[in-house]
């Protein structure tokens, strides 16, 4: 779904090698910024650990909703899974787990044990992460116009 250039294939090993040179080039530009802005080693640690697991969370948290979504879309379409019970308990799982992540989420923005400057810290988890959301959104249009989707 990517653009084309990051999902270039190894020739030896066929994985991603393009991707994986993205990632680290992004993950250690934000290694070196938390480093550079951060006011002891601890918090360069605290604050890679929240990015890195936000981060994460950020990607399940649209996933629930998009259960639901193809679900009313495409009832038809073969899925490796099941939920049993029909609307009522899809949308009542949908919604727990959508509430869970994104409660989850917020705590990451709670201050790490050692932090000197809580907002600042704070503050700079927020600019890290809607700088992630914003690269992450412009390459949907992308994929959308290629798939035709």
């Amino acid at each position: 779904m990517l653009p084309a250039g990051l999902g270039r294939l190894h020739p030896r090993f066929r994985t991603p090698h393009v991707a994986f040179l993205a990632m680290g080039a992004i993950s250690t530009a934000l290694l070196i910024g938390n480093a550079l802005l951060s006011d002891s080693q601890s918090n360069v640690f605290w604050m890679t650990f929240k990015l890195s697991g936000l981060c994460l969370l950020l990607c399940y948290l649209l996933v629930f909703p998009a259960f639901l979504v193809l679900r009313r879309l495409r009832p038809a379409q073969p899925r490796p899974y099941r939920l049993p019970g029909g609307p009522a308990p899809a949308w009542l799982s949908a919604v727990l787990c959508t509430v869970f992540i994104a409660g989850a989420s917020v705590l990451f923005f709670a201050p790490s044990p050692t932090s000197q400057a809580p907002l600042r810290e704070g503050l700079l988890l927020g600019v890290e992460t809607l700088a992630t959301l914003v690269a992450g959104v412009l390459l949907i249009p992308r994929a959308r116009a290629r798939t035709g989707v």
